[in-house]
């Protein structure tokens, strides 16, 4: 660790584990050789007692990177507090400046750190790129300051922390976290900005004056300026696409009451003895906090989903320490190994909470199984990845225990899934969006966006699509599963290829290799649309997320004319929804082959657009001072939100003309119904006619019988008395 406190306490954990193990060890040996020596089983218990103590310590101070990064922000948070009172008030802030100054750069060693055990290149870039724009920012900061006595004005040091905030919140949510998903990150702030906006709320409540100027004392405006950008970085990162427009949404409101609130405090530290001191800023806290309370809300998820999310990332780091030890590289094999025990640690707790729920004893005992074999997957493969470093001959345990490993998560999730059509409908909408996102991009000229889709679709890919296998196999409908495992099939032979195609054009971005990529994508999309048509409503869908697109819309043309900064992460959730409604919408012509053309050109349209609202977001962030470039973003949002209107009326046309064949198909059963039932009347009617006309013909034969009968005996009668 890079962290002088946190080494400094490890170290003497380690010291003290040592000192336990000279205890432990010859207590077992006198334990073990007198089972009935107590003397020696209580000092073994003891030693052991004190063992876990010490880990527990070890755990607590061994905290992830990302946590130690996001501590860090917010206690230097409390230093750029310093920095902007002291320049408010003219005085000397030579002494915060240097302390904000050092504990910059050390986190910007700490990202430095990260990226260079990191396998993800993605990332690896990223921390780079923030880490130089937060060193140029420390010295954009620093002449602020020493030039704001000499005329040149506050605003400039205001400025620049702003900005030493954006950066900060930045390089946090670029840091992985192993185990703990954006989403949990972004409520885990959100609860930490409700609890001191309601010590501001309770303070002012109590109407006790040294209550009420404790709390003025301890609020801190810049720590809740940085608490907001880390909720919007960590919004930004968020996986389900849903959750994260609405949760933009709500930011966006909360930005103007902390904006609100961060302006009063500062007035009330003026005149902290005042009994209204907080009153002004009470205003916006209630709001605030209602707010923050639908963002914890909203990361409530379904378990099943919950499970796929973190074995997939489960999947991830296994073949990240396979690779590892494959290129005999150690560093990054024990980062790996690290993550995979957050995301196993993750997973299982979701399985057990799975069986938990189970009432089939079979079932419930398969899950329960499957999560203590999942308990021995990272000790069995952290020692496999040592003893093949050492010796890379014994590399086929770690590919055996990896295979093991991957069959369990798919087990697990399968038995799991509530809706396996939904989620197998949902991991291929979500390859689709990705295939979408690399064309845009490098349509856009924009290949580390590119990269960044292309990443995200590579990554998760071989576990997504075995998961989506194993949901497929536990699919009742005979002819639906037939139908998915044969585009799986020919989705999975197609990847490797769009895969290739788009790295080779993210390298070189031509108009031919462009092209090759799109080819490939075109293979990949077909059988991606043949999988959402029979797994979902595709048109139900895009009809109901076309509202999602708008509300990234709205938020990106306000971030564009407030926080222009921001531009670009507002449009990558645009060009998300937007690839979103695209995939649905190919889907959506595979039943309504009618549709197709006007459905493509619709895509082409929205497209072309998407592609000039891209450059006009970097535009405006380049330029947050030109009202032109604002305006420019403001109305090729409002010609996205016409093309995505014109998505949308083609599904509602799919809905209609699905509507109608249901109902012509209802038709079609009520009169097949009802000539049966009539064909069915006739046939009684005729057979009872045929049965009656056959009991008057046996009765009338019967009748004849009799007559004649009656006429032979009448004749004999008459023999009888002429005799």
């Amino acid at each position: 660790t890079d962290d002088v406190d946190t080494r400094r306490s490890m170290l003497e954990s380690i010291k003290e584990m040592s000192k336990c193990a000279e205890v432990l060890s010859p207590a077992l040996r006198a334990a073990k050789a007198d089972p009935h020596d107590l003397i020696a089983a209580n000092k073994a218990d003891a030693a052991l007692d004190r063992i876990k103590l010490v880990m527990s310590k070890v755990a607590a101070g061994a905290s992830t990177n990302a946590e130690r990064m996001q501590e860090k922000a917010l206690s230097l948070a409390t230093l750029m507090e310093a920095v902007e009172v002291a320049v408010d008030h003219d005085s000397d802030a030579s002494v915060p400046l240097s302390s904000l100054t050092n504990g910059l750069e050390q986190q910007i060693l700490l990202a430095q750190a990260v990226a260079a055990s990191t396998q993800n290149a993605v990332v690896k870039a990223q921390l780079g790129e923030l880490s130089a724009a937060l060193k140029k920012n420390i010295s954009a900061v620093q002449a602020a300051v020493k030039f704001a006595p000499e005329g040149k004005g506050k605003q400039p040091t205001y400025t620049a922390l702003s900005e030493t905030r954006r950066l900060l919140a930045e390089l946090t949510a670029a840091t992985p976290s192993p185990g703990q998903s954006a989403a949990d990150k972004m409520a885990d702030i959100a609860q930490m900005m409700k609890t001191d906006l309601a010590k501001i709320t309770q303070a002012n409540s109590s109407k006790d004056p040294k209550i009420i100027a404790a709390a003025v004392a301890e609020a801190n405006p810049s720590a809740l300026l940085q608490q907001q950008e880390l909720l919007r970085s960590y919004i930004s990162q968020i996986d389900d696409l849903t959750e994260k427009i609405n949760a933009q949404e709500a930011e966006q409101a909360l930005q103007q009451q902390i904006m609100k609130i961060t302006q009063a405090l500062k007035k009330a530290k003026q005149q902290p003895n005042s009994p209204d001191a907080l009153a002004e800023a009470c205003k916006s806290t209630g709001p605030a906090i209602v707010i923050l309370d639908s963002l914890i809300e909203s990361t409530s998820i379904s378990n099943s989903d919950r499970l796929l999310r973190a074995a997939t990332e489960a999947g991830q780091q296994i073949v990240n320490v396979e690779n590892a030890v494959k290129a005999g590289d150690k560093a990054s094999s024990d980062a790996s190994l690290s993550a995979l025990r957050g995301a196993l640690a993750q997973t299982t707790k979701a399985v057990r909470a799975e069986a938990d729920q189970v009432k089939e004893p079979a079932k419930k005992k398969q899950l329960y199984d499957l999560a203590e074999k999942l308990d021995t997957i990272h000790a069995s493969l952290s020692v496999a990845a040592v003893d093949a470093l050492l010796d890379p001959s014994s590399s086929a345990q770690v590919t055996a225990i990896a295979e093991t490993a991957r069959n369990a998560l798919s087990a697990a999730v399968a038995l799991s899934s509530d809706s396996p059509l939904k989620q197998i409908g949902e991991i291929a909408a979500s390859h689709g969006s990705s295939v979408d996102l690399i064309e845009l991009a490098l349509a856009c000229g924009d290949t580390v966006s590119a990269d960044k889709a292309l990443n995200d679709l590579k990554e998760p890919l071989k576990m997504q699509l075995q998961f989506a296998r194993a949901m497929a196999d536990k699919v009742q409908d005979a002819k639906k599963k037939a139908e998915v495992l044969a585009s799986l099939d020919k989705l999975r032979a197609a990847m490797p290829k769009v895969i290739s195609t788009s790295e080779a054009a993210v390298k070189n971005n031509t108009p031919e290799n462009r092209a090759a990529a799109q080819k490939e994508a075109d293979v990949a999309r077909e059988a991606i649309a043949s999988i959402i048509s029979v797994c979902s409503e595709p048109e139900e869908i895009l009809i109901m997320e076309s509202a999602n697109t708008n509300k990234a819309l709205a938020v990106l043309s306000a971030t564009a004319a407030s926080n222009p900064k921001n531009a670009k992460a507002a449009m990558t959730t645009v060009a998300q929804a937007q690839t979103r409604q695209s995939t649905l919408a190919q889907a959506i012509a595979v039943t309504n082959p009618e549709l197709a053309a006007a459905l493509a050109e619709a895509k082409k349209s929205t497209n072309n657009t998407l592609i000039q609202l891209s450059a006009g977001c970097a535009n405006v962030a380049n330029k947050p001072d030109d009202a032109q470039a604002a305006a420019a973003v403001k109305s090729l949002v409002d010609a996205v939100k016409k093309a995505n209107d014109q998505l949308k009326a083609q599904a509602e046309a799919a809905r209609a003309a699905k509507i109608q064949r249901e109902q012509e198909r209802i038709k079609k059963e009520k009169e097949e119904k009802a000539r049966i039932e009539r064909e069915r009347a006739e046939r009684i009617a005729r057979e009872e006619a045929e049965k009656k006309k056959k009991q008057e013909d046996e009765m009338a034969a019967e009748a004849a019988r009799v007559m004649e009968r009656l006429k032979q005996l009448e004749a004999l009668e008459a023999d009888k008395n002429s005799a």
